[in-house]
């Protein structure tokens, strides 16, 4: 029959070396995961700042995280940024045939083409 406190210390005894473990297990992890890679500021500035360009949390940034600027007359694009990567879109297309607001800066979503925002440019050169 075991003796009454080893009944009490096996278990403490147990946790403890657990929990060791735990933790070197734990610093072995982070010392050989891999360092995320720093996202720096953009390389050009975007032609048009707003909630897709933003810091901080936004539903909108988050529901459409990769965004399109196209111009509603010629139907070109703009400009383009994708919050995921803080970059440009890679190969941006226009998607959709949805009619765009001339004289004036569509944001669309990159993937589904959807009109998210109108931004008006009246007497805004276009380059």
């Amino acid at each position: 029959m075991p003796h009454p406190l080893g009944r009490l210390v096996a278990p403490v005894i147990v946790g403890v070396a657990a929990g060791i473990g735990a933790i070197v297990a734990q610093s072995v992890l982070v010392r050989r995961a891999p360092a995320q890679p720093s996202l720096g500021a953009p390389e050009r500035p975007l032609a048009f700042e707003g909630w897709w360009s933003s810091q901080t949390s936004s539903p909108m940034g988050y529901a459409h995280p990769a965004v399109l600027f196209v111009d509603g007359s010629t139907r070109a694009i703009v400009d383009s940024w994708d919050r995921r990567t803080r970059s440009r879109v890679a190969d941006p297309r226009v998607i959709g045939s949805e009619p765009l607001v001339e004289d004036a800066i569509s944001v669309l979503d990159a993937s589904t083409g959807d009109v998210l925002q109108t931004l008006p440019v009246g007497g805004m050169a276009r380059g």
